[in-house]
């Protein structure tokens, strides 16, 4: 069964198994929504089970900030 993981708050991040689609948003300091982009987890470029967010409008692995 495929599912979809969304992040549209500010500063969140999805992740999915195999086969899912990510469907991620970025927002400004002022919380206005940037821009928005889907993904599917393919195994490749996209891993499973990884979290992912959208910077500077590209979807990238996120870092746990410390």
């Amino acid at each position: 069964m495929e599912n979809i993981a969304c992040a549209l708050g500010n500063k969140s991040a999805a992740a999915g198994a195999l086969g899912n689609w990510l469907v991620i948003a970025e927002r400004d300091d002022d919380g206005k929504i940037l821009g928005v982009k889907t993904v599917k987890v393919d195994g490749k470029k996209i891993k499973a089970d990884t979290f992912y967010v959208l910077a500077d409008g590209k979807i990238i692995k996120w870092i746990e900030e410390e």
